[in-house]
């Protein structure tokens, strides 16, 4: 897999400034490229809006308890 890895940190932004700051950034996203996103919670209101838009996410909880959002254009059927 090629692309480019951006990473957006969104830890500390009051609602709804996380949801803009991934909006635009995946707007600006290459077809093999991947966006990871940082925040203190788990983005509910994003993950419609990202398949919307055909792209995958995928997401975990840190150990030090703030969530780690992987987005990535859905693979061409």
């Amino acid at each position: 897999m090629g692309g480019q890895v951006k990473t957006i940190d969104c830890r500390n932004l009051m609602p709804p400034e996380p949801l803009v700051r991934a909006m635009k950034a995946v707007e600006e996203l290459g077809p093999e490229d991947t966006l990871v996103m940082l925040n203190d919670r788990a983005p509910m209101l994003l993950y419609p809006r990202l398949e919307e838009r055909g792209l995958t996410h995928q997401t975990e909880q840190a150990p030090e308890g703030h969530y780690i959002i992987t987005i990535r254009r859905a693979p061409a059927r």
